[in-house]
């Protein structure tokens, strides 16, 4: 039985941007032989709307996806400044008068959202109780079946100016790892960002394998040695496979030497194919070439 075959979860990242780790997610989901699969994705940009519909999935579900804990000032607030001098992070600034003479927000203080951690010393201390913590809604969760209901997919949509942190990651993923009631799923594959993402910690720690991806391209081979470490400290079980490599095969056989000398075991190559990435992103699935070549790595 392959290491494949034993694992439940999969996370499939990229070494960097751009070294088809999506594609090679999407093409390992759609043709897994398990009997319900799911992909996941926690990258900004989620999965193609256009590539789901295509691939014959229907929107099932929408759920706010809630932010990092942020803190609020309140108009109870007194404008003593006791929580300037306690925030940690330079969060809470003095409110100035913009265009037109009106001062920018309500209260002497405010609070700056991309600075504030939520880490709610300012709360706790507060004399007047005016400051108060809560999660703004940054996105929305979507969930998407297959018309038999065996594949799902699970993407967020973030809002202009949020990201997808630990917690909302967290979140994606375990919407992914449970189908209908929640029964969990055969095979779930967690993909959408590369290894040096904050939030690959916790998608390896989620995962039975990691297979890392990578393209034999300038600057590659120098990212191999810390993407291998990050995985191998994470989650035991790491493989990689190069994208595109018949476009540099010397560049290629030097990073399959590179991973071997991190411990990690060279699952194989796949070929550049413009069509593939045309299919994966369209959803038209002609790609039965580049999918044969992966589940005679990976699968069997």
């Amino acid at each position: 039985m392959s290491t494949f075959e034993t694992a439940l979860t999969v996370a499939v990242l990229g070494v960097r941007p751009g070294s088809g780790a999506t594609t090679l997610a999407t093409l390992l989901w759609l043709n897994s032989p398990s009997s319900v699969s799911s992909l996941v994705s926690v990258g900004p940009g989620g999965i193609s709307e256009r590539f789901l519909k295509a691939a014959d999935m229907r929107e099932a579900e929408q759920q706010p996806l809630e932010g990092q804990v942020l803190a609020r000032i309140t108009d109870s607030c007194l404008g003593c400044g006791s929580c300037v001098f306690l925030c940690r992070s330079g969060a809470i600034r003095r409110t100035v008068a913009v265009s037109g003479g009106k001062p920018s927000h309500t209260t002497p203080w405010h609070v700056d959202p991309l600075s504030c951690t939520g880490c709610g010393v300012c709360a706790r201390f507060c004399p007047s109780a005016a400051i108060l913590l809560a999660q703004p809604t940054a996105g929305a969760l979507k969930t998407w079946l297959g018309r038999d209901s065996r594949m799902r997919a699970v993407t967020a949509i973030m809002e202009p100016g949020h990201e997808i942190g630990i917690r909302a990651a967290g979140r994606l993923i375990r919407e992914g790892k449970t189908e209908g009631a929640q029964k969990p799923a055969a095979r779930v594959l967690i993909t959408g960002v590369t290894i040096a993402s904050p939030v690959a910690p916790i998608v390896c720690a989620e995962s039975d394998l990691v297979i890392l991806a990578a393209s034999p391209v300038p600057g590659s081979e120098e990212c191999i040695g810390n993407a291998a470490q990050l995985a191998s400290d994470v989650c035991g079980r790491t493989l990689s496979v190069i994208m595109a490599a018949d476009r540099h095969p010397e560049l290629a056989d030097r990073m399959e030497a590179k991973f071997r000398t991190h411990g990690i075991e060279p699952a194989g190559r796949i070929p550049y194919s413009a069509a593939l990435h045309t299919d994966i992103r369209t959803g038209i699935a002609e790609t039965s070439a580049a999918a044969n070549a992966i589940l005679y790595f990976i699968y069997l």
